[in-house]
């Protein structure tokens, strides 16, 4: 019996253990987690943008943005639709993408925030403070 016992959470075991295989065509969550930080980057720029411009065409400049960020990272449209649709089908795969993202959303801010060899970011909007953290 014991024997059984150990037989049987060892399967569990392995069973919980092993990663989920991905699908041809279908990107790694840590590749899917730059991706999206990206696409965030991107849309809260353009959005401060359209604040300071009344004439900003956020929503034309956004698809135009993301189009470039999508090539950056070896994708189009096409192949990032298949690519949200699997990891929306797949709740715990995506939320191991939103908490990777948060997380390293979180430490490249308190890594600008206490990189003690920029000088101090004193920008009057994203694009000024990504200029001088740059720098």
């Amino acid at each position: 019996m014991k024997k059984l016992l150990m037989l049987f959470f060892s399967i569990i075991f392995l069973a919980c253990s092993q990663t989920e295989k991905l699908p041809p065509g279908i990107a790694a969550p840590d590749k899917m987690k730059h991706l999206f930080f990206d696409l965030y980057l991107v849309d809260a720029v353009n959005t401060e943008r359209k604040l300071r411009d009344s004439g900003f065409l956020l929503q034309v400049e956004n698809h135009k943005d993301f189009v470039r960020v999508l090539e950056i990272h070896g994708m189009n449209r096409k192949s990032f639709q298949k690519n949200f649709s699997y990891y929306k089908k797949h709740p715990q795969l995506m939320k191991r993408v939103t908490d990777s993202l948060a997380a390293y959303a979180a430490r490249r801010s308190a890594e600008l925030l206490t990189d003690t060899t920029k000088r101090n970011l004193h920008g009057t909007n994203i694009q000024d403070t990504a200029g001088q953290a740059r720098n």
